[in-house]
């Protein structure tokens, strides 16, 4: 009997941020109104899903941003604590920089508390569902949530190591589907009543190559990562640079220069490889298709000329594909180099010299 497949769709509720997620001043909060409100949850709606909507403290002090979102039909509202913005001592910083897990017990537990009521007092009902702001669960965590009544925490990133935020704070290795944690170690199975739920997160292609892999960011499923105005951007100019290789106006080095670009881009934002070429494959299949649809095959010379032109993009796009993990594959390679951290010997065997240039 095939296994059932849950998706939970999750969303950090916080008051509208700016550019490297600096605090707009005043206040404001157009991302429940109208992106929440308006845009996200027809959506939801429209397909059947049910969103948890995970709401940080500014939004509980805000009486419209509390009406709008009691207003929302078929969705869970729980919380999301950015320690800084709850009581004691809250203040509205310019970046929530903030790690609850650094806090001492009693003042982490004073601000679950804090948050706790105040959704209690603005709906009317407890929440049963946590998420801690950067991710920032502790050894104390756990057992905080458990004696304030949650049932589900969506704290955990598999694979990630935010050191960086907090030292010790690191989910590598942490289950990928839901479980039980452990009381004093959020990251690892146990014996809780509480109901983990991490964030989908997978792996990078490398991410098990000895050392390289922890340098190496996994792949996350949510769109900031790949907003869509930047994904029809790029494959705007790919379209622009097959047009200039029709008209025999840029050659391979220009379009080679093009792809390796790319590939370097985009690997250093953690996407697999293998979806950057499937997506290129697509973007091929499109234009064919799109050139096929748009001739009268007519008499040989029509057909000569439609496989003149499919020729020309089948090796446009081979010559994309070539290059952009030559770009993919350099990058990740000057990384390694960069961090000294594999031996001459070890970066030869996954980078052969004959396979992608390397100045």
């Amino acid at each position: 009997m095939p296994s059932r497949v849950f998706l939970c769709f999750s969303i950090d509720c916080e008051c509208d941020k700016g550019p490297r997620w600096r605090t707009r001043r005043p206040l404001s909060f157009e991302g429940v109104h109208l992106g929440i409100g308006e845009r996200l949850h027809p959506l939801f709606r429209r397909f059947g899903a049910k969103p948890t909507y995970l709401l940080s403290p500014e939004l509980l002090r805000d009486a419209p941003c509390v009406e709008r979102l009691a207003s929302l039909d078929g969705c869970e509202l729980g919380t999301h604590l950015h320690v800084e913005m709850a009581e004691p001592d809250a203040h509205e910083p310019e970046v929530t920089t903030g790690v609850q897990r650094d806090c001492p017990p009693e003042v982490e537990r004073a601000k679950i508390a804090w948050l706790t009521r105040a959704f209690r007092d603005a709906f009317g009902s407890p929440p049963r569902s946590f998420r801690a702001g950067r991710f920032g669960v502790g050894v104390h965590t756990v057992p905080i949530l458990e004696e304030h009544g949650y049932k589900v925490d969506s704290s955990v990133t598999p694979g990630v190591d935010w050191s960086g935020v907090s030292r010790g704070l690191s989910f590598v290795g942490a289950p990928t589907q839901p479980y039980h944690p452990n009381p004093r170690d959020p990251a690892r199975p146990g014996a809780s009543l509480l109901l983990e739920v991490p964030v989908t997160i997978t792996g990078h292609p490398l991410g098990r190559v000895p050392v390289l892999g922890r340098l190496l960011e996994p792949r996350w499923l949510r769109p900031t990562k790949n907003p869509d105005a930047e994904l029809l951007s790029i494959h705007a100019e790919i379209i622009r640079k097959l047009g200039r290789w029709f008209d025999k106006s840029a050659d391979k080095n220009e379009i080679g220069a093009f792809f390796v670009m790319v590939g370097k881009e985009y690997c250093a934002q953690a996407i697999p490889l293998s979806e950057l070429t499937y997506s290129l494959n697509l973007d091929r299949k499109a234009v064919t298709e799109h050139i096929v649809e748009g001739e009268e095959l007519e008499g040989a010379h029509r057909i000569y000329a439609l496989m003149e032109a499919l020729d020309q993009v089948g090796d446009f796009f081979f010559l994309g594909a070539y290059y952009l993990t030559k770009g993919y594959l350099e990058d990740t390679f000057k990384r390694i180099q960069c961090e000294q951290c594999l031996d001459d010997e070890t970066l030869n065997r996954y980078f052969p010299d004959d396979f992608f240039f390397k100045d």
